[in-house]
């Protein structure tokens, strides 16, 4: 059996690997315009198999979609190539299908939404637990990089499967659907677990989800049915790497802008740090695709060290005394995995849903000017090392007065799960 699929695009490479989870050892040929030896011109002039019919994978997300889709049938049906444009949504439906009749069968099956965001820590060791629980799991891998991770889990038990996002909407199975992010999904009962330690409560006022995970005290306004006092999953993940490691010095300030614009405000401060202190700069994957990244650390002398990982080193965390930054949510995971402070930049843009601009005070220190930060960062710095275990102290209070299941989120809520929906 041979199959041909055009364009060769991530969509094209996902329809056969639907094609493949179906059929098995299948043969594919993917056309693309992109090189003149897989060009249409060129399969035609040298394909053999009358009987061809070109699988059109282009995206829905595709810029001007209707348009591009529109003249790609128009070029098959004048190079006399026979096309099935509805053979996506197809193929998905028979892997649908099939995961119903062969793995789900008459159990209840709780299906699981795995990003790439963060690594896939976002859903903690909530399927591990689950599983042992003796409840089948299954996982969508939105992205190809964190299918190829996270398909080792693939058991009689856990079925792992490559899912792009767009296509989440054809998901008709399940007792239970999980998500990380808010794609807009219909199931009977849509969890939403969310992809940070953010505050989520206000997603339960959406009609299509039917409970939402909730970190800490603070972020509920009222005690409500539809609230689940989870805590954050990712908390279990992260603190058990970072128990496992040891280091023989802190004296670190670990600084993360969340985009260039807090990068270019924050390299005057940042300067000023590396004169007394190593600095652990946080890397965002985007700032390597803009020139002007490379030439604002040439511009820094002292003692830089660059954070490039996926998701925060383990070794940021356990170096560093304190945490500077902006927008990203770090502000919040930072002091409750560490037990050190973090100092919050003045910055726009941030949603309630993130948790607003300011950290608790139990939490860290929030600026209000980027002036007056220039001038006083090192007092502010030593002021931190000097009251290391206070802070500690007072973190530590946060966390037990606040933070709901603190590392052993995904135990209660496996257990939460399983007698709330009989699984």
């Amino acid at each position: 059996m041979k199959k041909y699929i055009y364009p060769a695009g991530i969509t094209g490479h996902y329809l056969a690997w639907l094609m493949r989870f179906l059929y098995g050892d299948v043969e594919i040929e993917f056309i693309d315009d992109s090189d003149h030896k897989t060009s249409l011109e060129n399969f035609v002039k040298r394909n053999q198999d009358k009987e061809a019919v070109a699988h059109l994978a282009l995206s829905a997300l595709a810029t001007n979609y209707e348009n591009k889709l529109a003249h790609m049938k128009q070029r098959l049906e004048q190079l006399g190539i026979a096309y099935d444009d509805r053979s996506l949504e197809w193929h998905i439906q028979k892997v649908c299908d099939k995961v119903k009749q062969e793995f789900i069968r008459d159990e209840k099956v709780v299906v699981m939404i795995c990003e790439r965001l963060g690594g896939g820590k976002h859903n903690g060791f909530l399927c591990d637990e689950l599983l042992k629980r003796g409840v089948k799991v299954v996982l969508l891998c939105t992205d190809r990089s964190i299918y190829e991770k996270l398909k080792i889990h693939d058991s009689e038990r856990c079925l792992v499967l490559y899912w792009l996002g767009v296509y989440l909407k054809y998901i008709d199975f399940g007792e239970l659907l999980l998500e990380n992010s808010d794609f807009g999904l219909r199931h009977k009962n849509l969890i939403h677990i969310g992809h940070c330690y953010g505050n989520y409560a206000s997603l339960i006022e959406y009609e299509h989800i039917k409970a939402v995970c909730v970190f800490d005290k603070k972020h509920l306004k009222q005690e409500r049915e539809e609230y689940i006092p989870s805590g954050y999953l990712g908390f279990d993940a992260m603190l058990d790497k970072i128990n496992a490691v040891s280091v023989d010095e802190v004296n670190s300030v670990l600084v993360a802008p969340y985009d260039m614009e807090e990068l270019r405000l924050m390299l005057p401060m940042i300067q000023k740090i590396l004169k007394k202190y190593k600095v652990i700069l946080r890397q965002r994957y985007e700032f390597l695709e803009l020139p002007e990244y490379m030439e604002l650390l040439k511009g820094l002398r002292g003692d830089l060290y660059i954070d490039a990982g996926e998701s925060f080193l383990v070794s940021s965390y356990k170096e560093s005394f304190c945490l500077i930054c902006g927008k990203t949510t770090t502000k919040f995971t930072y002091p409750l995995l560490t037990k050190k402070p973090v100092i919050v930049l003045p910055h726009n843009g941030a949603h309630e849903m993130w948790g607003g601009l300011k950290i608790d005070d139990m939490l860290g220190v929030n600026l209000n000017s980027y002036d007056k930060v220039e001038d006083n960062i090192l007092e502010i710095l030593e002021d931190i090392q000097a009251n290391r275990e206070s802070w500690s102290t007072k973190i530590q209070q946060y966390g037990d007065e606040n933070v709901y299941n603190f590392g052993k989120a995904s135990q209660w809520l496996a257990d939460y799960l399983v007698k709330k929906y009989h699984l």
